[in-house]
């Protein structure tokens, strides 16, 4: 079980009390004068895992943060930066260095890092691109490659996802008038209606939006 003491509170994640030191905190006004225990984090019961043991089972006794429900089930989010080895506040457009097509879907993926690139990272980061092939939501290098830290792609992506947004605001990225949906350059829509009304508005193909697609719009203008 894990004790923080902060002056003279004692503090476990589900209850705060007083310190058992009558010179340092005054005494429990309960009935029986007796300070109450902790209440133990949740454990989950080995003979059958889909449930917790019971509450007189592991109360008073030892127990540690690794089966709570808030650890366990950790947001998709969270996982994906634990992964991927960056927070996602990093993948912005200012730090695209380079993109990488996908192998099945043929959309370009923005490679991020935090610092521009040395010539000796950017000689490393090519022949990782020429060595191996890349899918939507793999890591872009691997375990153990010196470019391991240094370079980032966006876990949470699938085939199904649009081209990112920060593709086309990235000074890296040479070509941005294709499909945010397929990566078409062909019959791309011009919708001048929606580009007075939003500062952002992703590219779309005809056959796309023949398809049931809308475009994606990001930041109204103020009128």
């Amino acid at each position: 079980m894990h004790v923080y003491i902060i002056l003279c509170v004692l503090e476990t994640n589900y209850i705060v009390r007083k310190c058992e030191d009558l010179g340092c905190c005054r005494p429990v006004r309960n009935s029986s004068g007796e300070l109450p225990p902790f209440l133990p984090d949740p454990v989950i019961n080995p003979d059958d895992p889909q449930h917790y043991k019971k509450f007189h089972d592991v109360i008073g006794t030892n127990t540690t943060e690794e089966d709570m429900p808030s650890r366990i089930n950790m947001p998709l989010a969270r996982v994906a930066e634990e992964h991927q080895g960056c927070p996602n506040r990093i993948l912005v457009a200012q730090n695209v260095r380079k993109t990488v097509t996908c192998l099945e879907c043929k959309k370009p993926r923005c490679i991020y890092s935090r610092k521009h690139l040395t010539a000796r990272e950017e000689r490393s980061l090519t022949r990782v691109l020429e060595r191996y092939m890349y899918t939507c939501g793999s890591l872009i290098t691997p375990d153990g490659d010196s470019l391991q830290g240094t370079v980032f792609v966006r876990l949470q992506l699938a085939c199904t996802t649009p081209v990112e947004i920060a593709y086309y605001s990235a000074n890296a990225v040479a070509r941005k008038d294709v499909c945010c949906f397929c990566a078409s350059s062909v019959d791309i829509i011009d919708d001048q209606d929606l580009l007075r009304k939003y500062r952002v508005v992703l590219p779309m193909c005809r056959e796309c939006k023949s398809r049931g697609k809308n475009h994606i719009c990001r930041l109204p203008k103020k009128n």
